[in-house]
């Protein structure tokens, strides 16, 4: 396979991590992991999805969301560390050739069971 337009799914971190996003990839990395949501993949794999939405340079406020059992601690209170460090790990650097990428100006974190209760009243 061949990316229509060059390097468009190859993606450099800030860390200096390289990824290759493409449907046509049969060995893939797993996402079901707790360090995910603020891991260099998981931001890569956002700003993949903002760049084929069409908003790459483009300033966007999103929602992401985390599994109920990632968003509370055991004693019902809200993890906000995990929720400020998946905030924090969007705000890194990831760039992808000359692609310009998406400015997330805000990111509102909730949990997913949330998500998908919006998205069944639109």
């Amino acid at each position: 396979w061949q990316e229509n337009d060059g390097d468009g799914g190859f993606y450099t971190t800030q860390e200096g991590r390289t990824y290759t996003v493409n449907k046509h990839l049969t060995n893939y990395e797993d996402t079901r992991f707790k360090e995910y949501p603020k891991s260099p993949l998981n931001r890569v794999l956002v700003h993949h999805a903002l760049r084929e939405a069409g908003f790459g340079g483009k300033e966007v406020i999103i929602a992401t969301g985390l599994p109920v059992s990632y968003y509370y601690l055991a004693n019902g209170s809200r993890d906000d560390a995990l929720i400020n460090a998946k905030v924090d790990n969007l705000k890194r650097g990831v760039t992808c050739g000359l692609h310009p990428m998406a400015k997330i100006k805000k990111n509102v974190v909730a949990t997913e069971a949330i998500a998908a209760y919006f998205d069944q009243l639109m």
